[in-house]
């Protein structure tokens, strides 16, 4: 392998020898798995949340509200298929509510600008050009990215959840299991259907 190869994979990393090289493949991989067992751990963490946490819900008002409460009328076969999903998302609405109110959990507005920072970068650095952190104009970008309203949202969203897992992870006792490759990819993700 040659210089150029490792410049082409890692651009910017400076590595110059075969082990750093295989160093880096081996992190990224790691990474990799490490971000998937993560995002099984927040999925079954959502699914037994909503439900397993006894949460009484005005079913009737609710499909009556879904039926005719919106912009336009739903059918009652159409408001039976969509209700599970709804009374899903309600749930943990309420559930992370709960969660954000007793933990006092907040999201900063330097929190969105580093997050709107890092989305950039990593937007640019996806191409092999990852530009510096104090680049001039990553600032007036950031800013003119946070004006708009809806990504300053779902940055918000992102934000705030991944604090709510956050405080999931350390407040439970989760049990670690080692597993193949194989048992990992093969084993179900948690879904309870409704």
């Amino acid at each position: 392998m040659t210089q150029e190869t490792f410049d082409k994979i890692f651009p910017g990393r400076g590595l110059e020898d075969e082990q750093s090289f295989r160093d880096a493949v081996t992190a990224e991989i790691q990474k990799y798995w490490e971000d998937q067992a993560k995002i099984r751990l927040h999925n079954e963490l959502f699914e037994r949340l909503v439900h397993e946490t006894p949460i009484e819900l005005p079913v009737p008002f609710l499909k009556r509200w879904l039926s005719v409460g919106g912009e336009t009328y739903k059918s009652p076969e159409q408001v039976e298929k969509e209700f599970g999903g709804f009374e899903h998302s309600l749930r943990w609405q309420l559930i992370t509510d709960r969660i954000i109110e007793e933990n006092q959990i907040q999201v900063e507005q330097e929190e969105l600008e580093m997050a709107a920072r890092m989305q950039i970068m990593s937007y640019f650095g996806q191409y092999g050009n990852m530009p510096a952190m104090d680049a001039d104009w990553i600032e007036p970008f950031v800013k003119k990215q946070l004006g708009d309203q809806k990504f300053k949202d779902e940055l918000y969203g992102k934000i705030i959840t991944d604090k709510v897992f956050y405080t999931l992870e350390n407040s439970l006792t989760i049990a670690e299991h080692d597993l193949s490759l194989d048992e990992f990819i093969n084993k179900p993700m948690p879904h309870h259907h409704h």
